[in-house]
């Protein structure tokens, strides 16, 4: 499972002066720099990966931001439950109080989905149009 959260100006760019290219690019790139921020302060923490695993690549006027954690979209929806096997072992080993224990399997319960991601999209959505406008009204495109 993965995710990818794309930041794209749908505008001509063929049609853009370099001052108003200039400014959607600084643009996208406050709006990405919002997005890990939102991201890095919604997402659950455990051991601290998660939340320092998102990074954004920029092309322009795109910025694509996603998670190196590859357990990204279970923290956000959530599982179902399920069986846990051994891989490489006979069997599992797992410290519960203290105590060393042994299992051929484990019946996992499930877990719920925090819904990190979709709170950051419908924020950052939000505050998109008026970052961009700042930037465009900065070289009087708007």
């Amino acid at each position: 499972m993965s995710f990818l959260i794309k930041i794209d100006v749908k505008k001509n760019i063929a049609d853009m002066d370099s001052q108003t290219k200039q400014a959607a690019e600084k643009a996208v790139t406050e709006i990405s720099d919002l997005t890990i921020q939102t991201l890095q302060s919604n997402a659950p923490v455990k051991t601290g990966f998660l939340r320092s695993s998102f990074q954004k690549i920029l092309f322009g006027l795109t910025a694509r931001i996603f998670s190196i954690a590859s357990y990204v979209m279970i923290v956000e929806k959530g599982s179902r439950p399920h069986v846990i096997l051994p891989k490489s072992a006979r069997v599992l080993h797992f410290v519960i109080g203290g105590q060393d224990v042994f299992a051929k399997s484990v019946q996992h319960p499930g877990t719920r989905g925090t819904f990190f991601i979709q709170r950051t999209r419908d924020r950052v959505s939000n505050e998109a149009p008026r970052i961009m406008a700042k930037h465009l009204q900065k070289v009087g495109k708007v």
